[in-house]
C-alpha cells in the first residue's frame, strides 16, 4: 500500500504544481500597475522581517515569547476588527445580508420566520447561520438588550470568533512544526486585511473562518495523536467540525474530502484507513442529521413547501457557465419561477448543456481561465475601507501566499524526487484542499467570497510548506 500511496502523492504533485503556475501567472498579469508592485515589495519586506524577528525572539526567550507574542497579535487583530466593523454595520444592507438580518429579527421577535420563509426554503444552506445568530441574539435579549438584533454585540462576537480562529490555527501549526512557525502563522493571519472588515455583518462568511480553523485544529490533533483512544476521539470530533463547516459554508465540504484523501495516502494500512474514514464520515453524517432535526423540532420555519422551493446545487453550476460565469439575475428568476425540484433540475441540465455546446474548445479554455482569474484576483469579502488601499494590499497578500506555496512545493517535489521517496507530510492536507478549490472554481459560479472562506487553509499551507523544506524533520 505504501508504494500506491507514494505514487498517488507523486501524481498529485504533477497536477498541483501546474495549477499553481496558472494561478501565479494570472497574478503576474496585474503587476503592470505600479502600486501593486509597491504593496508587494512592502509586504514581502514586512513578512521577512517578522519571520526573522520571531525566530530570534523565540530562540532567545522560548515559550514565554510565544505566548506573549500570541496574546499581542490576538489583541492587534481584535482591535483592527473592532475599529473597522463597529463603524461599518450601519451601511445599508442588501441582497443576502439583508435577508439574513430580517430573518434573525423575525425569529427573535416572533419565534418563527414570516416574510423570510421563501428565501430560506430556497437557500436552505443558510439555515445554520440564521439559527446561530438567532440563538446569539435571544441570549442578548435575555441579558437585557432592547433590540431584536443587537448589532454591536453580534459584530463583537464575530470579531472574537475570527480572532479565536487564528489562535486555533496557530496551535494547529505548532503541533505540526514549532513555536516559531506557529507564531508566524498568527502574524500572517493578523496581517490578512480581509479579516479586518469581515465581521461587520450577520452572514455565513465570518463564521466560516472560525469553523474551518476549528476543523483544521481538530484534524491536526487527530493525525498526530499517538494513542488509539485519543485518535478515535479526535476522528469523531473532526467529523463534527467538518459538519459544522459544511453547515456554514458549502465550499468547506472540500475540507472533508481533502481529509479523507489525506487519510488514505498516509494510512499505515488499508484497514486503518477504513476505520478512520468510517469514524469521520459517520460523525459527520450524524451531526448533519442532528442539525436538520433541531431545525424541524424548533419549528422556526415551515418546511412544507421546501421540495417545491429549494434551489438545487445545479443552479450555481449553470450560472458558472453563463456568459461571464458570475451571478445572473435572469438565471435566478428562471430557477425560482420553475415549480418543483425535478423541473428545476431539467431546466438546469438543458441550459447547462446548451452553454457548454455553444463554446468551442478554445473558447471554453479561455473562459475557464477567466473564471480562475475572477475567483483568485477579484475583490475579497471583508476588505476594509480604512488604513490602506485595500485592493492592492489584498492582491499582494494573496500573491505572496500563492507564490510561496508554489515555490516551496517545487523544492519539495525536487527533494522527494532525488530521495526517490514521495512520503506524505501534513502539508499534503492543505495542498489537496487548495487543489480542490482550484477545480471547484472551474464549475461553480464566480464569487470571491469562496476564496475568503478558504484563506485559513491557504495560510496553513504556506507556513507548512516553508517548514517542510527548511526543517530537519518532516512535518
Amino acid at each position: 500500500m505504501k508504494r500506491l500511496q507514494s505514487n498517488l502523492y507523486f501524481i498529485f504533485f504533477i497536477l498541483f504544481i501546474p495549477a499553481l503556475f496558472l494561478v501565479s501567472g494570472l497574478f503576474l498579469g496585474k503587476f503592470a500597475e505600479f502600486k501593486n508592485i509597491l504593496y508587494l515589495a512592502a509586504l514581502v519586506a514586512v513578512f521577512i522581517a517578522a519571520f526573522i524577528a520571531i525566530n530570534k525572539s523565540v530562540d532567545r526567550f522560548g515559550g514565554k515569547f510565544f505566548y506573549g507574542g500570541l496574546i499581542c497579535l490576538s489583541i492587534v487583530l481584535l482591535g483592527l476588527q473592532l475599529v473597522h466593523c463597529l463603524g461599518s454595520y450601519t451601511i445599508p444592507l442588501k441582497g443576502d445580508m439583508e435577508a439574513m438580518y430580517t430573518a434573525v429579527k423575525e425569529a427573535v421577535s416572533y419565534g418563527e420566520l414570516t416574510d423570510s420563509v421563501p428565501y430560506f426554503l430556497r437557500h436552505s444552506h443558510q439555515m445554520f447561520t440564521m439559527f446561530f445568530y438567532t440563538v446569539v441574539n435571544r441570549i442578548f435579549v435575555m441579558l437585557g438588550s432592547s433590540d431584536a438584533v443587537n448589532m454591536t454585540g453580534t459584530v463583537a462576537l464575530n470579531c472574537l470568533m475570527t480572532t479565536t480562529g487564528g489562535i486555533l490555527l496557530t496551535f494547529a501549526v505548532r503541533r505540526l512544526s514549532d513555536e516559531k512557525f506557529a507564531l508566524f502563522t498568527m502574524f500572517l493571519f493578523a496581517m490578512c486585511n480581509s479579516y479586518w472588515g469581515s465581521s461587520a455583518y450577520l452572514y455565513s462568511h465570518p463564521l466560516s473562518v472560525f469553523f474551518l480553523c476549528l476543523a483544521i485544529f481538530c484534524f491536526t490533533f487527530c493525525c498526530t495523536a499517538e494513542h488509539k483512544i485519543a485518535k478515535a476521539i479526535w476522528l469523531v470530533v473532526s467529523g463534527i467540525a467538518f459538519a459544522l463547516c459544511k453547515s456554514v459554508e458549502g465550499i468547506t465540504l472540500i475540507a472533508l474530502i481533502a481529509a479523507l484523501i489525506y487519510l488514505f495516502i498516509s494510512a499505515p494500512s488499508f484497514k486503518k484507513f477504513i476505520f478512520s474514514a468510517v469514524a469521520v464520515v459517520a460523525s459527520f453524517t450524524v451531526t448533519v442529521v442532528m442539525i436538520s432535526t433541531v431545525y424541524n423540532v424548533l419549528g422556526i420555519i415551515d418546511t412544507t413547501n421546501q421540495e417545491q422551493e429549494e434551489i438545487p446545487l445545479t443552479h450555481w453550476i449553470m450560472m458558472g457557465f453563463s456568459e461571464t460565469g458570475t451571478y445572473q439575475e435572469d438565471d435566478y428568476q428562471a430557477t425560482v419561477n420553475t415549480p418543483g425540484k425535478d423541473a428545476k433540475l431539467a431546466l438546469h441540465k438543458k441550459e447547462l448543456a446548451r452553454r457548454i455546446s455553444e463554446r468551442s474548445p478554445d473558447e471554453m479554455t479561455k473562459f475557464l481561465i477567466s473564471k480562475q482569474k475572477m475567483d483568485w484576483l477579484g475583490k475579497t469579502y471583508g476588505e476594509p475601507v480604512i488604513f490602506v488601499d485595500n485592493s492592492c494590499w489584498n492582491f499582494a497578500y494573496r500573491f505572496i501566499m500563492v507564490i510561496t506555496i508554489l515555490l516551496c512545493s517545487v523544492v519539495s517535489f525536487i527533494k522527494k524526487w532525488k530521495n526517490k521517496s514521495f512520503d506524505v507530510d501534513f502539508a499534503a492536507f492543505s495542498r489537496i484542499y487548495i487543489m480542490g478549490i482550484f477545480l471547484f472554481f472551474f464549475i461553480w459560479e464566480c464569487y470571491t467570497t469562496y476564496l475568503f472562506s478558504s484563506l485559513p487553509m491557504i495560510i496553513t499551507c504556506a507556513v507548512l510548506s516553508i517548514y517542510e523544506i527548511t526543517a530537519k524533520k518532516s512535518c
